[in-house]
């Protein structure tokens, strides 16, 4: 007879441990939706910019051409002149003579020697006011078409940034001397105020704002992705599940994207979605 009870006993006790471990374990049962990250789709104004670069350069340049043989040369490259300074002189009569004030950036020709300049089409003599400087930019096809005159544009060089405008664009495209590059549009860029710091022959980097949208739905970049056609998709954030929306996209900034057709203005839209993320997946916002 105790025996018995004592085998009841045990098998009473083994039982409440099943209940319990069962009631445990159905208590911490790991939430099977996924986290995510959200952000809200919201008007804005979204600025397009194409990024380039291209080559400070003088705004003005004066090509001096001479002919005959050298009598003086009465300037180096790194000098500075004024306005009717004579910089060199000729056996012929010839006088080369500065017509604005600048520096002398090139020397092509040599005392006592004649002047074979223009035969290796060259200036005798190059002048340059580098206190004033612009930006020579070589556009591709896909730029040319994005750039007008008036643009605006920031300039960076170095730590420096600088605000400017497109004021120039070649109605023709050239090719290149080389048989390796593809032929570029000239386009230049000035500057709104004069820079500092800055010289002629160093590269410098320019966002040109190609496209504005005023007071237009958007949406992070990284919220936009694509589905196995190639369309773009967002994953709408409705009643704690994902919803695959089809959405028609706009101009774009470094950071937002114009919705013009799928979503509305407070949806909430998953960013960055993972390949795990699937249409109906209930989700979890941090």
């Amino acid at each position: 007879m105790q025996k018995k009870t004592i085998g009841l006993l045990f098998a009473g006790v083994v039982v409440a441990g099943v209940i319990g471990f069962a009631l445990v374990n159905s208590g911490t049962k790991k939430d099977d939706s996924i986290t995510i990250r959200s952000a809200t789709a919201k008007k804005m104004d979204v600025t397009e910019t194409l990024s380039t670069s291209g080559t400070l350069i003088p705004n003005k340049i004066e090509n001096l051409v001479g002919t005959g043989t050298v009598n003086t040369l009465n300037v180096q490259i790194g000098d500075t002149v004024e306005k009717n300074q004579v910089l060199a002189n000729y056996d012929n009569g010839l006088t080369l003579t500065a017509r604005m004030k600048g520096t002398v950036t090139e020397v092509n020709i040599h005392t006592g020697q004649p002047d074979t300049a223009a035969q290796q089409g060259k200036a005798s003599i190059v002048v340059s006011d580098l206190t004033n400087l612009k930006i020579q930019l070589a556009l591709s096809n896909s730029e040319a078409s994005q750039v007008t005159v008036n643009q605006k544009a920031v300039i960076t060089s170095g730590r420096h940034q600088y605000a400017g405008q497109v004021t120039q664009k070649d109605p023709t495209a050239t090719s290149p001397q080389t048989a390796t590059g593809g032929a570029t549009l000239g386009a230049v860029v000035t500057f709104t105020d004069k820079p500092k710091e800055l010289y002629a022959g160093f590269s410098a980097d320019v966002a040109i704002s190609v496209a504005t949208a005023k007071d237009a739905l958007a949406i992070p970049i990284e919220a936009l992705t694509y589905n196995e056609k190639n369309e773009p998709i967002v994953y709408e954030v409705k009643d704690n599940k994902a919803k695959i929306v089809k959405v028609e996209t706009g101009i774009q900034s470094d950071q937002f994207i114009v919705i013009k057709k799928g979503i509305t203005d407070g949806n909430s839209v998953i960013l960055s979605p993972t390949s795990d993320l699937k249409d109906g997946s209930a989700v979890t916002k941090e």
